[in-house]
């Protein structure tokens, strides 16, 4: 029997276990016929990968036909902002400051366009958001340089009905998420989601145990795993070899935040239901470590396993207290 003469539920299952990634590596492999176009675009537009070039392309070259598949059929969102990657780089270092500005300024606007989307997508589930820096720095000043900021976050993350929330945020400092910005503070909202979140993933420039508030009472979480990195190594050449998260607030100098967060990430273990794994990275590059907080160990991570991975090598002995295991980068201000 022909492939195309197959029924329709059939078939998309068959599209289904190829995957969005199947017709991402070639598009071309949508254009079989007409046919076929509309039941693997459906698969297509389930996972979607959008780079600031993506997110130009979605917002000013609009179709109605597209944008209601989309909204159909969207599940999981993989955004990753590699700064103003599709920005000029060739100016002065002064001329850059002046020039960012305005482009930061579109690249929030691009944002606010693509929520107005999302809110719109009710099959939604899975949010990944990647803020890289901008480009390979050539003095401290353009390293900081800030391109997105907490309300935008914000907005992405109290999207309705997602399940699955990855933030991965170290390129870029995000103004506005200390405790004295009230209703502003991004860890207190990550918080607010721990009712309805069954992943949690979460790599910033400055995080704090409000993250892991638990709400009142005694009701079980649906979370299932829970995974914080808090070496921000890596990202930038001009990182220092052991640069780790700051706790939230404005002062250069603040601890990292490891041993509260392995505090409230035992009482967090207490509540989840579905428990499968919660743990907490630190450690200096090539070296990073995992706190299980089920059982209180540590263990190395795999070689080229990503932050958020479940590769794991040998448990090394566990001492009971781990947070002054990175002194030697307390006070190290974030570059």
């Amino acid at each position: 029997m022909s492939l195309l003469r197959m029924p329709t539920e059939l078939l998309l299952q068959i599209l289904g276990c190829l995957g969005s990634s199947f017709f991402c590596e070639d598009p071309r492999r949508l254009a079989v016929s007409r046919q076929w176009f509309l039941l693997a675009r459906k698969v297509f537009l389930e996972d979607v990968r959008l780079s600031p070039k993506s997110l130009e392309q979605l917002l000013y070259n609009p179709s109605e036909s597209r944008l209601a598949a989309l909204k159909q059929n969207l599940r999981s969102i993989d955004l990753q902002l590699n700064g103003l990657e599709n920005k000029k780089s060739k100016v002065s270092d002064w001329d850059r400051c002046l020039w960012l500005a305005p482009c930061a300024a579109t690249l929030d606007q691009e944002l606010n366009g693509l929520i107005t989307i999302l809110q719109d997508c009710k099959k939604l589930r899975a949010l990944r958001l990647t803020a890289s820096r901008e480009f390979p720095a050539t003095s401290l000043r353009i390293d900081r340089f800030i391109y997105l900021w907490s309300c935008r976050v914000l907005k992405l993350i109290t999207l309705d009905n997602l399940t699955t929330l990855t933030l991965d945020t170290c390129g870029t400092m995000l103004p506005g998420i200390g405790p004295h910005h009230e209703g502003k503070h991004l860890c207190a909202s990550i918080s607010s989601l721990l009712t309805t979140l069954r992943h949690l993933r979460l790599r910033m420039r400055s995080i704090c145990p409000v993250a892991f508030r638990l709400p009142k009472g005694d009701t079980p979480l649906p979370l299932m795993e829970v995974v914080v990195n808090i070496s921000i190594y890596g990202d930038s050449p001009k990182d220092h070899p052991t640069l780790y998260s700051r706790k939230c607030g404005f002062n250069l100098r603040r601890r990292h935040p490891l041993k509260e967060m392995q505090d409230r990430a035992k009482l967090l273990v207490a509540r989840m239901s579905l428990l499968r794994r919660v743990r907490i990275l630190s450690g200096p590059a090539g070296h990073l470590k995992s706190w299980d907080a089920l059982t209180g160990k540590r263990r190395t991570l795999a070689d080229g396993a990503e932050w958020d991975d479940e590769r794991m090598e040998e448990t090394l002995e566990d001492n009971g207290d781990h947070s002054d295991d990175d002194s030697a980068v307390l006070g190290v201000p974030e570059q």
